[in-house]
């Protein structure tokens, strides 16, 4: 194995060529939109949109490869006997099988987990309910797993993507600093405003809208004097002054 790539007049194996994408997260490009979005498409069968991906080849994370689907793929989900089961869609590698598919796989009555070790390595698209003996799977059946990074999520380039996990810590724990100190002062004053205190703010609220309303009559006069100061300040009108007479 070459410990160097690319090198003029060297074979390569599979392994060297994936470390050119050592840095990505595995998960869908989504170019479309709906990359590998799985839906119900009658009966037991469910339907997988094209898509593109990219798969990590073991848990070392040392590199990957991709994955592409052109047309849409139908499974024929099997009936589940006795018992509720939940059954996914998975794009899997088997480095055993020298293979990447997309893949029906049959569960249990948990949901699932995707499998990822040394030699296999997979990205659930969706897990859905298998009802016991039901004949159908509706879209209500079906969950949607592409962005949780759990599962699957979207594929990222993790030599440009900014580091938020120590943010996300410090705000986390800022905002339940400030939380439990305002727990604190409502609680201190939050027995402050029962009884006669609550009753007596009440009083002197009605007391400042009785006097508002009853000023209310006034307003038109006092806006009828004020434009007639404009006026007389403007030299639009005059003022006659008498003086009382000795």
């Amino acid at each position: 194995m070459a410990n160097a790539f690319p090198l003029n007049d060297i074979e390569y194996l599979a392994d060297d060529l994936r470390r050119w994408f050592v840095g990505r997260e595995s998960g869908i490009l989504n170019i479309t939109g709906t990359d590998f979005s799985v839906s119900a498409a009658g009966g037991m069968l469910v339907s997988v949109n094209p898509g593109q991906a990219y798969l990590h080849t073991s848990t070392e994370k040392t590199g990957g490869l991709m994955y592409w689907t052109d047309t849409l793929k139908q499974f024929q989900v099997q009936v589940a006997d006795t018992s509720d089961r939940y059954d996914y869609i998975a794009v899997r590698y088997s480095k055993e099988e020298n293979s990447c598919t997309l893949k029906y796989v049959v569960g249990t009555g948990v949901t699932p987990t995707p499998v990822r070790t040394t030699n296999i390595y997979e990205i659930i698209l969706a897990y859905f309910l298998v009802p016991a003996n039901a004949g159908e799977i509706t879209q209500a059946n079906i969950v949607d797993t592409r962005l949780n990074s759990k599962y699957c999520g979207l594929c990222v380039d993790t030599l440009t993507k900014i580091p938020t996990d120590s943010y996300e810590a410090q705000m986390t724990e800022f905002i339940q600093t400030n939380q439990s100190s305002f727990t604190t002062w409502f609680e201190s004053i939050k027995g402050t405003l029962d009884g006669d205190t609550a009753a007596k703010l009440a009083n002197q609220i009605t007391t400042l809208q009785d006097k508002v309303t009853a000023l209310e009559p006034y307003k038109a006069q006092v806006d009828t004097l004020n434009a007639w100061k404009q006026a007389v300040l403007a030299g639009e009108t005059t003022v006659m002054i008498f003086e009382e007479e000795s």
